[in-house]
């Protein structure tokens, strides 16, 4: 635990529109985490750059408190015969080749830098030395179809969403949402009023941003395989919001209960609280402090980072860690809070799961290609924890969902 950590946008599906990345949640990462890896978009670095400043952005980039990869291509639902009874859904991976890095990063830091050519060049050059392009392959759109063909997961992971984006639309303990699979296609039955669900919807999110339908939800769910399709390639924790956390254990729960010869559900993770954090997120967010304070605190703090990465998750000796660090130090002055993590608790089940003896027995319980892949990547020591950003609004999904 501790050790490495990806960071991709964090909003819900098209949530997140002015702040593709909550910078106070990246501090909060950099502080405990070895390595921080930041999966961007062109939205994010530029959002990156503007806030942090050029200089102190590269200064961390050097120093190795920060790693930033650039996305090149994206995930999405395509819909064909939208509104008809022949609606379809296909999920792809698409990209702009004008949008590559090597093609646009000196537009971007042109425009960043207010349209010297020359200006824009040069800070291309510095960023490229640490900024590499990087892209999903063709796996995570085959595993997302095989996602959407395993009903019981689905139909949970739907019915989270509901619970989170329309909290007045009550949901059925028996939802229906069928997913008939056609090839590299599969249609949806449902019995969501959509109508209902977008009135409590809209309450939180403008009718002008976006509304719920069987897509938007799909769309969503295929973000949270992308996911775990970087945190397990660079066998990293990954960074996630509160309700992409309850989707992710739904995922895992749901893959690894299925060696269990009894009725009982399994969880394979556990919440992990460190209750008197200091607020320093909220400092950074509110711009009470910037980054430029914040490199001398984790300057001051790395060897004890060092430390934390080989250690097993323990509540007091986090606490220690943290009270260590800043100490003396302007964090140790900010108000109290909590900070939250689902640490993986399910290594054992999985080993179980393959009869401890690899993937050949893996058809032995049901799994797909790609859940297999999952089941793998844990045998091999991965660990897919979770640092939870809490700020999103409580919900009880979990409650509904056994």
């Amino acid at each position: 635990m501790f050790d490495s950590i990806c960071i991709r946008q964090q909003g819900l599906g098209e949530l997140t529109i002015s702040e593709p990345l909550d910078l106070g949640f990246l501090a909060e990462a950099m502080l405990f985490y070895q390595n921080v890896h930041v999966i961007a978009n062109r939205q994010m670095i530029t959002h990156l750059i503007s806030k942090c400043g050029s200089d102190v952005l590269i200064d961390f980039l050097d120093s190795g408190f920060l790693r930033i990869s650039f996305l090149e291509n994206f995930e999405g639902i395509y819909t064909e015969n939208s509104n008809t009874a022949y609606e379809h859904y296909t999920p792809v991976l698409g990209a702009m080749p004008h949008r590559a890095w090597k093609e646009d990063a000196k537009n971007l830091f042109v425009e960043e830098i207010g349209g010297s050519v020359k200006g824009g060049q040069r800070l291309a050059k510095r960023f490229s030395k640490h900024i590499k392009p990087i892209s999903y392959d063709d796996s995570v759109r085959v595993e997302t179809l095989e996602d959407f063909s395993s009903g019981g997961y689905i139909r949970d992971g739907v019915s989270c969403l509901l619970h989170y984006l329309a909290p007045e639309y009550s949901v059925s303990n028996n939802l229906v949402f069928q997913v008939t699979r056609n090839d590299g296609k599969f249609s949806v039955e449902t019995d969501i009023d959509f109508s209902k669900a977008n009135e409590s919807y809209h309450r939180l999110f403008s009718s002008s941003h976006s509304s719920l339908s069987v897509a938007y939800l799909l769309s969503i769910l295929m973000a949270a395989r992308g996911d775990w399709y970087f945190a397990s390639r660079f066998s990293s924790e990954v960074a996630t919001n509160s309700v992409n956390s309850v989707i992710f254990n739904l995922k895992f729960d749901d893959l690894l209960k299925r060696r269990s010869e009894s009725g009982h559900q399994i969880s394979a993770f556990q919440d992990f609280i460190l209750d008197d954090a200091r607020a320093l997120r909220e400092a950074i967010n509110s711009g009470e402090r910037n980054f430029a304070e914040l490199q001398k605190v984790l300057s001051s703090a790395a060897k004890f980072r060092n430390w934390l990465k080989n250690q097993d998750p323990d509540q007091e000796l986090v606490k220690a860690y943290f009270r260590e660090v800043t100490k003396t130090s302007w964090v140790d002055k900010l108000p109290t809070k909590s900070v939250r993590w689902s640490i993986f608790t399910g290594l054992g089940l999985a080993v179980d799961a393959l009869g401890g003896s690899g993937l050949g027995t893996a058809s032995a319980v049901a799994v797909s290609a790609s859940d297999a892949f999952l089941l793998d990547r844990l045998l091999k020591g991965w660990k897919p924890n979770q640092f939870v950003d809490d700020s999103l609004k409580k919900f009880s999904a979990t409650r509904d969902l056994k």
